[in-house]
């Protein structure tokens, strides 16, 4: 479990592009459970919210038992804010990846 629907994540974690299957679900009340927003291989960004603005996550995402391990990369608020001084273009990639997917996952989600 990367990130858990709910809770406030005080770490970022990344997924590199691996082929590691990772699954997004969201539960928003439905008696049909938990609805998957994405089934996705290409990696991720994951807890941005949690870690930069004092908010729960939106999501919970996954990755699958079926995958090989893989590498997560997790940044603490510190290690983040170190990487904002020492690599401003990098940090702004990788916050600006973690918003842009999670924008995708609510635009799927108002779609249901």
């Amino acid at each position: 479990l990367l990130t858990s629907q709910g809770n406030l994540n005080r770490e970022v974690l990344v997924v590199p592009p691996s082929g590691a299957e990772l699954s997004v679900t969201t539960d928003y009340g439905s008696p049909d459970g938990p609805l998957t927003l994405a089934t996705m291989r290409h990696g991720g960004v994951f807890g941005a919210e949690g870690v930069l603005l004092g908010l729960p996550s939106v999501s919970s995402a996954v990755l699958s038992r079926s995958s090989p391990p893989r590498v997560v990369i997790s940044l603490s608020a510190a290690q983040l804010r170190g990487l904002r001084l020492s690599q401003p273009q990098l940090a702004q990639q990788l916050l600006a990846a973690a918003f842009t997917q999670q924008q995708d996952y609510l635009w799927l989600l108002a779609r249901r």
